[in-house]
């Protein structure tokens, strides 16, 4: 992998993350809508219908963005490592990610659409399914390609160095990753668990983010 190569690279994985928060968080703002909410949640995102548009393509543009740069990068770790299986099981399983963003975005989209021409209940039902499907299978996906990312990374030779930002990557995304398999089972379980699940979200995405640290730091 080439200097430039490697800076794009790093620098989607470093702003990456960070962008497509700022995009969500604006959008959801601080509520966290459920099955039982959706409608009202609709309700408040259409009464400015093109912030909330522009939002939503943003923020699921963004993430789109950083699973390609995590399919590249994993792509590339499978064709430098004695084991390639790793880096050619997550380039796939971020692959899968980045398709299931689309799709998500699409049907946030249309949700809002039809809300806005007073499908309501068509809109309440299209929401409903983003919000069911981001709580199991997002969550299984990102936690398989975070997993196997790992060990990608170890198999790989001074990939992003040896030193402290690979052990922390290294043990990080085996955390995230464990804590995002568990993920749909923590809501059953009571609030602190789902703060639990909140916290694997965010310490991966930190993580991400530090990768794309790592990467910029061994481009030369």
């Amino acid at each position: 992998m080439n200097t430039n190569t490697k800076t794009i690279l790093g620098w989607a994985l470093i702003i990456g993350p960070i962008l497509f928060h700022i995009f969500f968080g604006i959008f959801y703002g601080d509520t966290d809508p459920t099955i039982a909410t959706s409608e009202e949640f609709l309700k408040q995102a259409s009464d400015n219908i093109l912030l909330s548009k522009i939002l939503v393509v943003g923020g699921n543009a963004t993430m789109v963005f950083v699973a390609g740069a995590l399919f590249v990068f994993a792509s590339f770790l499978a064709s430098n490592s004695h084991s390639p299986a790793y880096g050619l099981f997550s380039a796939f399983f971020f692959l899968i990610l980045g398709a299931n963003v689309i799709e998500s975005g699409a049907t946030e989209l249309t949700a809002l659409e039809f809300y806005d021409q007073g499908n309501i209940n068509q809109a309440v039902d299209v929401f409903n399914s983003t919000l069911s499907e981001s709580g199991g299978m997002f969550s299984l996906i990102l936690a398989a390609g975070m997993i196997s990312l790992r060990s990608a990374i170890i198999k790989t030779e001074e990939v992003i160095g040896s030193g402290k930002i690979f052990k922390i990557v290294n043990y990080g995304l085996l955390a995230a990753g464990l804590l995002h398999l568990l993920f749909p089972f923590l809501a059953s379980l009571g609030d602190s668990f789902e703060a639990l699940g909140f916290l694997g979200w965010i310490g991966g995405w930190l993580i991400i983010v530090l990768l794309g640290v790592g990467i910029l730091r061994t481009r030369e």
